[in-house]
């Protein structure tokens, strides 16, 4: 006979679009949109398409660059302990290892 068992691991997931993970795909979107008005609006200012296009691309290589150096495949926090760790010397390991004294000493047996 087969047993079932519910496992709700749907709960636990971010799910997935296109091959990102849980919201990262909103990031190179929030990257896209301004990338395509910057460019349109350089090629429409006259500095030709190569410059349109290269200035247009800078913001979705970055999104890119962040998405796939920080977020994908990495632990939830991940980006955030790093820049923790960076800018003060510390992340969230560190404040574990330090035990605060203990209150009293136990007697010895």
């Amino acid at each position: 006979m087969l047993h079932r068992s519910n496992t709700n691991t749907g709960d636990r997931t971010g799910g997935s679009t296109w091959g990102f993970e849980g919201n990262n795909l909103f990031i190179l979107i929030g990257a896209l949109l301004p990338a395509m008005y910057l460019g349109v609006t350089l090629w429409r200012n006259g500095y030709g398409w190569p410059l349109a296009l290269v200035a247009g691309l800078i913001l979705p290589i970055l999104a890119c660059a962040y998405i796939f150096g920080f977020k994908q495949g990495k632990p939830q926090a991940f980006d955030v302990d790093l820049l923790e760790e960076i800018s003060q010397g510390q992340n969230w390991h560190h404040h574990l290892k330090r035990r605060p004294p203990p209150l009293y000493n136990e007697p010895p047996l």
